[in-house]
């Protein structure tokens, strides 16, 4: 499993997801800035826009 840091999105009734770019483990301040962690299992292939996803949120 891969959990990639992510910010969360509210478009009206539509909850969206973005992970960021940059998901080396040493860049704390992108940490800091998550709010939610997307899971994506091993050998998972490029998910296409709009796709539901598994995800795990940081904050209540």
């Amino acid at each position: 499993m891969h959990y990639l840091r992510a910010k969360l999105s509210l478009d009206g009734d539509e909850l969206g997801i973005a992970a960021f770019d940059d998901q080396d483990s040493a860049r704390l301040g992108i940490l800091s800035q998550a709010d939610a962690l997307l899971v994506r299992p091993a050998f998972d292939p490029a998910r296409a826009v709009g796709e539901t996803v598994r995800y795990l949120p940081l904050r209540a």
